[in-house]
């Protein structure tokens, strides 16, 4: 369904959703992991923009693709926002 619904007119919506929803993921586990951390709106914005867009993107691009493993992709984005990957 997914799927169907990237190929179609509402693509856009769909891409907004998934980054308006994974961005308040992000925020969450952000908070969570460095509650005293202070830094300027616009950054937080960009900080949330960044990963919200690059997660989002690779998701939706792995959703096209046979035999991926979502268990692994996501304990790999997880290593990834928390610094632990790279």
């Amino acid at each position: 369904m997914l799927l169907r619904l990237l190929n179609s007119q509402k693509r856009e919506q769909v891409e907004s959703f998934f980054v308006t929803a994974m961005s308040t993921c992000i925020q969450q586990f952000i908070i969570a992991r460095k509650p005293d951390w202070k830094f300027s709106h616009a950054d937080w914005t960009m900080v949330l923009r960044f990963y919200a867009c690059g997660m989002t993107g690779v998701i939706l691009d792995l959703c096209r693709k046979k035999d991926v493993d979502y268990k692994q992709l996501s304990v790999q984005l997880a290593e990834l926002l928390s610094g632990n990957l790279i």
